[in-house]
């Protein structure tokens, strides 16, 4: 098995579809949010954390999404 990463510019993220993946995104102060993608809608995506708080991130602050998917090669 192996990984992919997938990096998707922050106008890209509403069109892609997410089913609860593990993400990363870069916002563009250089923070960075690990999570799980619960929902994202025109102007927000909403990212659950590993201690299961939901945080709301503006589509606006975020630079980029690093999502990995593993495949069977």
């Amino acid at each position: 098995m192996g990984k992919r990463q997938i990096i998707l510019n922050a106008e890209k993220i509403p069109g892609y579809s997410f089913s609860g993946d593990e993400v990363n995104v870069l916002m563009k102060n250089g923070v960075v949010w690990h999570g799980y993608v619960q929902e994202v809608t025109g102007s927000d995506v909403k990212l659950r954390d590993t201690r299961f708080k939901v945080h709301t991130l503006s589509l606006s602050e975020v630079e980029k999404l690093y999502l990995d998917r593993v495949t069977d090669y």
